[in-house]
């Protein structure tokens, strides 16, 4: 199970996001993550990007494929633009500007919000046993809160949900904190 490293900090630095450059070479163009998803011709910086309302415990509108175009990159969390409207999704719409991952065994780059990203660093997902995807649609405390409304999130240090993209089961676990000695 692979955990992220600093997306605390990565949270951080969100909110200075380098602005476009405008040079013909962009970083994000060679960044290992993205190499093989930049597809468009004549459009060096556009790319597909899964998005979502929300996995399938928590909403019922099937994930999109839009064209965004990246403008950022902190860590591994990419910054772009919706190009084209989605159909029936509620949460993204085209012109916004949207935080994205590329997950390692994903064919695309998946949508991600604020929220699933500052918790994301707590937990240990497994990729699934089926497709190797290794990410979820929804923050854990989301999913807590949706499929087990009576327990207290604070105490759930381990809880079973669905992957969004093929529905095999999936054990999360809390990664334990280390509290620093005085």
């Amino acid at each position: 199970m692979k955990r992220l490293r600093s997306t605390g900090d990565s949270l951080k630095c969100l909110q200075s996001f380098p602005q476009d450059t405008g040079l013909d070479i962009d970083p994000w163009r060679t960044h290992p993550r993205l190499q093989g998803k930049f597809s468009v011709p004549g459009y060096p910086d556009d790319l597909k990007v899964l998005i979502h309302d929300g996995g399938p415990n928590v909403t019922n509108r099937r994930p999109e494929l839009v064209y965004a175009r990246v403008t950022g990159y902190v860590a591994h969390v990419y910054r772009g633009r919706v190009l084209n409207r989605p159909h029936q999704l509620q949460t993204v719409k085209e012109g916004d500007l949207i935080l994205f991952i590329v997950p390692v065994n994903s064919k695309w780059p998946i949508y991600i919000n604020e929220k699933y990203l500052e918790e994301r660093a707590d937990w240990l997902i497994p990729p699934c046993g089926k497709c190797g995807f290794s990410e979820l649609f929804d923050a854990p405390s989301d999913l807590i809160r949706v499929q087990f409304p009576l327990n207290p999130l604070e105490s759930t240090t381990m809880f079973t949900t669905r992957c969004p993209m093929c529905g095999e089961g999936l054990v999360l676990e809390r990664v334990e904190q280390t509290g620093s000695a005085g």
